[in-house]
Protein backbone atom coordinates (compact mmCIF):
# COMPACT_ATOMS: atom_id res chain seq x y z
CA UNK A 1 0.00 0.00 0.00
CA UNK A 2 1.35 3.41 -0.97
CA UNK A 3 1.69 6.31 1.43
CA UNK A 4 -0.81 9.11 0.78
CA UNK A 5 0.03 12.78 1.23
CA UNK A 6 -3.11 14.46 2.61
CA UNK A 7 -2.18 17.69 0.79
CA UNK A 8 -2.58 15.83 -2.51
CA UNK A 9 -6.10 14.52 -1.81
CA UNK A 10 -8.95 16.15 -3.67
CA UNK A 11 -11.70 13.80 -2.43
CA UNK A 12 -11.41 11.46 0.55
CA UNK A 13 -14.40 9.11 0.60
CA UNK A 14 -16.44 12.08 -0.65
CA UNK A 15 -20.10 11.19 -0.73
CA UNK A 16 -21.90 11.70 -4.01
CA UNK A 17 -25.27 10.53 -2.72
CA UNK A 18 -26.67 13.67 -4.28
CA UNK A 19 -29.07 14.89 -6.92
CA UNK A 20 -28.37 16.03 -10.45
CA UNK A 21 -25.83 18.77 -11.05
CA UNK A 22 -22.15 19.64 -10.73
CA UNK A 23 -20.43 18.93 -7.41
CA UNK A 24 -16.82 20.04 -6.81
CA UNK A 25 -14.18 17.95 -5.08
CA UNK A 26 -13.66 18.67 -1.39
CA UNK A 27 -10.31 20.27 -2.11
CA UNK A 28 -8.30 21.63 -5.00
CA UNK A 29 -4.55 21.84 -5.42
CA UNK A 30 -2.81 25.18 -5.81
CA UNK A 31 0.42 24.57 -7.72
CA UNK A 32 1.43 28.23 -7.27
CA UNK A 33 1.82 27.55 -3.52
CA UNK A 34 5.44 26.49 -2.89
CA UNK A 35 4.27 24.01 -0.22
CA UNK A 36 2.22 22.21 -2.89
CA UNK A 37 4.89 21.71 -5.55
CA UNK A 38 5.09 17.92 -5.64
CA UNK A 39 7.07 15.99 -8.18
CA UNK A 40 9.11 18.80 -9.68
CA UNK A 41 10.72 17.24 -12.74
CA UNK A 42 8.72 14.02 -12.52
CA UNK A 43 5.36 12.88 -13.85
CA UNK A 44 2.30 13.16 -11.63
CA UNK A 45 -0.95 11.26 -11.99
CA UNK A 46 -4.51 12.07 -11.06
CA UNK A 47 -6.39 9.05 -9.71
CA UNK A 48 -10.16 8.99 -9.22
CA UNK A 49 -11.50 5.71 -7.84
CA UNK A 50 -14.88 4.54 -6.52
CA UNK A 51 -14.59 4.10 -2.76
CA UNK A 52 -18.13 2.82 -2.08
CA UNK A 53 -20.54 1.31 -4.63
CA UNK A 54 -23.01 3.74 -6.20
CA UNK A 55 -26.75 3.14 -6.04
CA UNK A 56 -29.38 5.07 -7.97
CA UNK A 57 -31.91 4.19 -10.63
CA UNK A 58 -30.70 5.24 -14.09
CA UNK A 59 -28.19 7.71 -12.61
CA UNK A 60 -24.85 8.45 -14.29
CA UNK A 61 -21.61 10.13 -13.27
CA UNK A 62 -19.15 12.09 -15.42
CA UNK A 63 -15.93 13.58 -14.05
CA UNK A 64 -14.31 16.82 -15.23
CA UNK A 65 -10.74 17.86 -14.50
CA UNK A 66 -10.07 21.59 -14.56
CA UNK A 67 -7.35 24.19 -14.12
CA UNK A 68 -7.71 27.84 -13.11
CA UNK A 69 -11.08 29.47 -13.78
CA UNK A 70 -12.74 26.12 -14.43
CA UNK A 71 -10.83 25.54 -17.65
CA UNK A 72 -11.72 21.88 -18.25
CA UNK A 73 -8.92 19.91 -19.92
CA UNK A 74 -10.34 16.41 -19.50
CA UNK A 75 -13.81 14.92 -19.09
CA UNK A 76 -15.00 11.34 -18.87
CA UNK A 77 -18.10 10.17 -20.67
CA UNK A 78 -21.16 9.53 -18.49
CA UNK A 79 -20.66 6.29 -16.53
CA UNK A 80 -23.71 4.16 -15.72
CA UNK A 81 -24.48 3.36 -12.08
CA UNK A 82 -23.91 -0.38 -12.61
CA UNK A 83 -20.27 0.27 -13.50
CA UNK A 84 -19.57 2.34 -10.37
CA UNK A 85 -18.54 -0.43 -7.97
CA UNK A 86 -15.92 -0.20 -5.22
CA UNK A 87 -12.42 -0.12 -6.69
CA UNK A 88 -13.50 0.96 -10.20
CA UNK A 89 -10.92 3.37 -11.61
CA UNK A 90 -12.67 6.34 -13.16
CA UNK A 91 -9.47 8.24 -13.99
CA UNK A 92 -5.79 7.30 -13.89
CA UNK A 93 -4.09 9.95 -16.01
CA UNK A 94 -0.89 11.92 -16.23
CA UNK A 95 -1.44 15.59 -15.47
CA UNK A 96 0.51 18.54 -16.90
CA UNK A 97 1.40 19.85 -13.42
CA UNK A 98 4.28 21.99 -14.66
CA UNK A 99 1.79 24.19 -16.51
CA UNK A 100 -1.17 24.01 -14.10
CA UNK A 101 -1.97 26.71 -11.58
CA UNK A 102 -4.70 24.75 -9.82
CA UNK A 103 -6.29 21.33 -10.12
CA UNK A 104 -9.93 20.67 -9.38
CA UNK A 105 -12.28 17.77 -10.02
CA UNK A 106 -16.00 18.26 -10.66
CA UNK A 107 -18.48 15.39 -10.47
CA UNK A 108 -21.48 15.75 -12.81
CA UNK A 109 -24.49 13.68 -11.81
CA UNK A 110 -27.56 12.99 -13.88
CA UNK A 111 -30.41 11.46 -11.94
CA UNK A 112 -29.94 10.85 -8.22
CA UNK A 113 -27.52 8.62 -6.33
CA UNK A 114 -28.65 7.33 -2.93
CA UNK A 115 -25.22 5.88 -2.17
CA UNK A 116 -21.71 6.26 -3.53
CA UNK A 117 -18.33 7.69 -2.54
CA UNK A 118 -15.15 8.54 -4.44
CA UNK A 119 -11.48 9.11 -3.70
CA UNK A 120 -9.39 11.46 -5.84
CA UNK A 121 -5.70 12.20 -5.34
CA UNK A 122 -2.45 13.04 -7.08
CA UNK A 123 0.37 10.49 -6.91
CA UNK A 124 3.61 9.50 -8.63
CA UNK A 125 1.86 6.63 -10.43
CA UNK A 126 -1.61 5.73 -11.67
CA UNK A 127 -3.71 3.53 -9.39
CA UNK A 128 -3.75 -0.06 -10.65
Amino acid sequence: MALMDAKLELSDAQTLALGAGDHDSEDELDFTDPTQKPGIGTALYLNVVVNTKFVGAAATLAVKVADTADSVFYQTPAIAVGTLVAGYRIIGMSIPHDTLQTLKVTYTITGTFTEGKVDAWVDLAPQT
